[in-house]
C-alpha cells in the first residue's frame, strides 16, 4: 500500500484508470485495508455523496471556512456642536450601498464584451491533478461531459466483465468518475450535492461572528465637534472613535484567544 495507509492508497487510487480498478477491486492481492479504499471508490461511483465528502477531504484536505469576527464600534456623539459657521456639514453619513453609475446607460453605448478564453488541459498535468483540481477542471467544460463519462465508465465494466467491447476513446481515471458522479448529481437538482459543488467551486461562505451585540455611543457636549465629524440619521453629529474601538478590539480578542 502506497505510504502504508489509506489516504496514500486512496491517492494512488484515484489514478487508477477505471478499467485498472474495476480488475483490482475483485483481485485477492490486496489488503482488507485496501479492500476499504475499493468500497469508498465504489460507493462514490453510486453516488453516496457522504463517500465523494471523504473522499474529497482525504485526498485534498478538508476546505477552510473563512471566518469574520465582527466587534462592536465605538462612536462619539456631538448632540450639542455644530460646524464653525453655524451650519451642517454638506458630507452625511451614508444610508446604504451605493453603486457606480453605468455610463454606457445613459448614453446607450454598448461596451463589446470580453471573449471568454478557451479553456486548456494539459494532458501531462492531469496526473497530478487532484479531486479537487479535477472537479473544478470538469465544471468548466460542456454540460453532457459528466454523463460521458459515466457512460465510459458503464461500457468499462460491461468490458472487463466478458458482457461488451472495450469502449472507444479514452477509459476515464477514478477520479474523473468520481468528479463525473457528483456532478451529475448536482445536475439532477439534488440540492446536498449543489450545496457541495458551490463549496468545493467557489469555497466555503463567510461564516461571520459578532461580539456582543450592539455599537457603542459616547456622548459629548462640546459645542463644537472635531473634524471628520458627519451626521448621522438622527442629524446629530458623529465620530468614530477609532482609537477606543482598536483598543476595545484589542481587549476582546485577548479574551476570545483565553
Amino acid at each position: 500500500m502506497s505510504d502504508n495507509n489509506l489516504g496514500g492508497f486512496l491517492k494512488e487510487l484515484a489514478n487508477f484508470s477505471w478499467e485498472e480498478f474495476v480488475r483490482a477491486e475483485k483481485s485477492q492481492k490486496y489488503t482488507t485495508n485496501e479492500s476499504i479504499v475499493f468500497a469508498l471508490v465504489r460507493a462514490c461511483a453510486m453516488q453516496k455523496l457522504d463517500a465523494i465528502k471523504i473522499s474529497l477531504n482525504r485526498l485534498d484536505g478538508k476546505l477552510k471556512t473563512p471566518i469574520k469576527i465582527e466587534y462592536p464600534k465605538v462612536f462619539y456623539l456631538f448632540p450639542n456642536a455644530v460646524l464653525p459657521d453655524g451650519s451642517a456639514p454638506m458630507e452625511q453619513l451614508p444610508t446604504g450601498n451605493a453603486q457606480p453609475v453605468d455610463n454606457s446607460v445613459l448614453t446607450g453605448e454598448v461596451m463589446p464584451s470580453k471573449e471568454p478564453d478557451p479553456i486548456e488541459v494539459d494532458e501531462h498535468d492531469i496526473e497530478k491533478m487532484g479531486l479537487r483540481e479535477t472537479l473544478r477542471k470538469m465544471a468548466e467544460f460542456q454540460r453532457d461531459l459528466p454523463a460521458a463519462i459515466i457512460e465510459q465508465q458503464s461500457q468499462t465494466e460491461l468490458f472487463v466483465r466478458g458482457q461488451g467491447p472495450k469502449p472507444s476513446g479514452t477509459i476515464p481515471r477514478v477520479k474523473s468518475v468520481v468528479a463525473a458522479h457528483l456532478l451529475v448529481m448536482a445536475q439532477n437538482r439534488n440540492m446536498e450535492a449543489i450545496y457541495e459543488v458551490f463549496d468545493q467551486i467557489d469555497g466555503k461562505l463567510v461564516e461571520t461572528l459578532q461580539i456582543m451585540g450592539e455599537d457603542i455611543y459616547l456622548t459629548s457636549y462640546a459645542t463644537e465637534a472635531p473634524p471628520g465629524a458627519k451626521l448621522n440619521a438622527d442629524g446629530i453629529l458623529q465620530l468614530e472613535a477609532e482609537a477606543v474601538q482598536q483598543l476595545w478590539t484589542q481587549k476582546l480578542s485577548e479574551k476570545i484567544k483565553e
